[in-house]
């Protein structure tokens, strides 16, 4: 696919991820900039950490994250396969836990917006503002 037809195709794809994870089919433009400034973070850690880009190469190409790296770097070290796993039960309860009460309120009040967002507990991003924001707006559904 070329040009225009392709565009429209990857909008809707768009659209269709969007509302897979819960977030507005067309998001606002705050939400935009979110996602891209997330999406240059995970390409530079990518380039520096997978692909064997020097730090300056990366630096290049993807700018300078606007993130405290030395906090997210202990966020990105793989665990123990014990430790994941513990991990990734401990989360999956709490977001199992949160879409079940969301539900509760959907059907109560036809409103997707949940009435008390819960706290980022399992996620420490050091002192990064920037990351905590992307968390906490990720975590309470507020674009």
């Amino acid at each position: 696919m070329i040009g225009g037809d392709y565009t429209a195709v990857e909008a809707r794809l768009s659209s269709a991820i969007y509302l897979r994870f819960g977030l507005p089919a067309e998001p606002s433009a705050s939400l935009k900039r979110l996602m891209k400034r997330s999406d240059r973070l995970a390409a530079f850690h990518e380039a520096t950490r997978l692909a064997g880009f020097a730090r300056e190469e990366a630096l290049r190409f993807f700018g300078q994250p606007d993130v405290n790296l030395a906090a997210l770097e202990e966020r990105l070290t793989p665990w123990p396969i014990s430790t994941a796993q513990r991990n990734y039960l401990d989360r999956f309860e709490v977001l199992t836990k949160r879409a079940a009460a969301l539900s509760n309120h959907k059907a109560s009040t036809g409103s997707l917006r949940c009435p008390a967002p819960t706290a980022i507990r399992s996620i420490s991003v050091g002192s990064s503002p920037g990351a905590r924001e992307v968390f906490t707006r990720l975590e309470t559904g507020h674009f």
